[in-house]
């Protein structure tokens, strides 16, 4: 009660009062003032530049203008500018001068001479440092940084190995970043921001496998004398390497000679336009990129793309191949585009194109092959097939969009495009013949889907053109093989009744009229059947203008299988004494019956479609 009675006096708790008062301002004095962490009139400079939260410009410390650290100048050297990894360690990860830090660091234009070592450390603040050297390894595995890293513009002149590291926010390497001495190394790292390489320099390779990021920019990227490797990467948005140039060194005897993007997962679109490949195939094996794949502009020493879900459109308007492209079993949801491109072949088996197969249009050119390249359609389907008709061509005459040799089995379409001035629907039908024959393989199917496609489009006309010429096609390979049975068996189909196909059916109608035209002349010019119908009409007048007419309807009878024009007719050839015709004459006759059958069951076969189907 009496400590009570004290502490309540005006003049003691007022005492008390201002003890605390002071003490507290004691407290607050000695966490501010932390010790310089800095060993180095430079490092100390640093500290402080950073603690008032501006950017520590070394080459303004140093008083010299902006320096490129790629470039070899003697200003590099001086002591103003060097700063120890021991020191950004400290600063960055250790206690207090970390709590003490702005949300940012942020240094221009140092010397680090040191291996920096952030292996499996914490880092709370973004980092930026631009336009430095690092003269020593740069190590950062599974290191987590809360904010921005920033290591623009500098040099790294042994590597950067940043294996699993963990970045909150934007991953930054650009704008004259250079990396040497050992490979950019970001296995499974995790960039919740964008990646961006943009205009860097990796001198000894990129390892990248299993990245994932929101997007990854490689614009006007330069990466040589090592691995590309992107395997298992996953792109929250796009992968873009637009105007990039790869030139990657495999390991002697490496059978894995790709850019590898081998089971990449990208929720956008993968750029490549403008991008150069000196050396090994861009390889895109079980990709899943739910947007295009973009490759106009760009020079590729391969393109391998099997097994891959593209959800957009395969754009390679443009593109220069020096390799054979590859897409075999692939689902492409929208277009490929091939115009003006160059290429040596194309290998798209058994791929699914849910547009359309574009090999030029009205307002793009001709893809251009090379004199023997071959486009491999073996199993493909695509929805609408497009190309590009040359002007100053025969009619007959494949454009440019075609290489030499086709490989059209089991290749299947739905409509054939229909731009203006290069119509796929209006070809002649010897246009159609010389784009099939490009397979050296001969087999009904093309034939067959090319018809059906221009029925369904309403030219029955050109689709029995295309019949007719698989059945053509059919004689001349029996004939190569010795088959002659067939040979024979098409040849008497093909010169009777045009194998059965629509209109050329019809042509049996000219057998009938020429042999019942030439048994017509045999009576007209037989003594013994004249007489014996003069004899008959007893001498009518004009008997010498109804003669032939007769003689024509009388030989039709008898060429005619089951029916009977005239009883008259029947009863002039029933001429058991021979009074009427001699003996060459009825044997005549009757082989004109005899052809008159089989006539007669080859155009029913013809109608019924059993000639077409066998």
């Amino acid at each position: 009660m009496r400590l009570l009675r004290i502490l309540c006096n005006p003049a003691v708790g007022g005492l008390l009062i201002v003890s605390l008062v002071f003490v507290s301002g004691l407290s607050r004095a000695s966490t501010q003032q932390v010790d310089n962490p800095g060993l180095t009139e430079p490092e100390q400079w640093v500290w402080t530049e950073v603690l008032e939260g501006r950017a520590a410009n070394l080459n303004q410390h140093c008083g010299t203008g902006d320096l490129d650290p790629a470039v070899g100048d003697a200003t590099w050297d001086e002591t103003c500018r060097a700063i120890s990894a021991v020191f950004i360690k400290k600063i960055l990860v250790s206690k207090p001068w970390r709590d003490e830090l702005p949300r940012r660091f942020l240094m221009i234009g140092a010397r680090i001479k040191d291996s920096l070592d952030l292996t499996d450390e914490s880092v709370g603040v973004s980092v930026v440092l631009y336009k430095s050297r690092f003269d020593a390894p740069v190590s950062l595995p599974r290191a987590n940084f809360a904010g921005l890293l920033d290591l623009s513009g500098s040099l790294f002149e042994r590597g950067i190995v940043a294996n699993s590291i963990r970045v909150k926010s934007d991953l930054f390497l650009r704008s004259g970043a250079v990396v040497r001495g050992d490979s950019l190394n970001l296995v499974t790292a995790h960039v919740d921001g964008d990646m961006s390489l943009s205009g860097s320099t990796l001198e000894a390779g990129l390892v990248a496998d299993g990245l994932q990021a929101n997007r990854i920019l490689l614009n006007r990227t330069t990466v040589r004398g090592g691995p590309v490797r992107f395997t298992n990467v996953e792109v929250r948005a796009n992968l873009v390497l637009r105007d990039a140039t790869l030139e990657p060194k495999f390991a002697a005897g490496s059978p894995d000679e790709s850019i590898n993007f081998d089971s990449v997962k990208i929720a956008k679109s993968l750029d490549l336009r403008g991008t150069s490949v000196r050396h090994g195939s861009v390889w895109l094996v079980r990709a899943e990129i739910n947007g295009n794949i973009e490759l106009e502009g760009s020079a590729l020493a391969g393109f391998i793309a099997d097994n891959a879900q593209i959800g957009g459109n395969l754009q390679m308007r443009s593109a220069i191949l020096a390799g054979v492209p590859r897409i075999d079993s692939s689902d492409i949801k929208g277009n490929i585009d091939l115009s003006a491109s160059k290429l040596p072949s194309l290998d798209l088996v058994n791929s699914n194109v849910g547009g359309i197969l574009r090999l030029g249009s009205d307002a793009r050119d001709a893809p251009q092959w090379q004199s023997n390249g071959m486009l491999n359609l073996n199993g493909t389907r695509t929805k609408v097939l497009q190309d590009r008709m040359s002007s100053g061509r025969e009619s007959c005459e494949l454009s440019d969009s075609w290489p030499s040799k086709l490989n059209l089995q089991s290749f299947s379409y739905e409509q054939l495009g229909a731009k203006p001035g290069h119509d796929l629907r209006a070809r002649d039908a010897c246009w159609y013949r010389n784009w099939l024959e490009r397979d050296p393989y001969f087999s009904r199917q093309p034939y067959q889907q090319l018809a059906r496609v221009l029925e369904t489009q309403g030219d029955p006309d050109r689709a029995n053109a295309v019949r007719y010429a698989a059945r053509d096609r059919e004689l001349r390979e029996a004939w190569r093989k010795g088959d002659f049975g067939s040979v024979a068996l098409l040849g008497l189909l093909k010169i009777t009744i045009g194998y059965g196909i629509g209109e050329y059916t019809f042509r049996v109608l000219w057998w009938i009229g020429g042999v019942a035209l030439f048994g017509m002349l045999v009576l007209v010019f037989s003594s013994k059947a004249r007489k014996s119908k003069r004899a008959d009409w007893k001498t009518p007048r004009h008997f010498g203008l109804i003669w032939p007419i007769w003689c024509f309807g009388a030989s039709l009878d008898q060429l005619l299988p089951i029916v009977e024009l005239n009883k008259e007719f029947s009863d002039f050839f029933n001429d058991p004494k021979r009074e009427r015709l001699d003996n060459s004459q009825h044997l005549y006759f009757g082989v004109q019956a005899l052809i008159g059958y089989l006539l007669g069951l080859a155009l029913v076969a013809a109608l019924s479609g059993v000639t077409q189907a066998s």
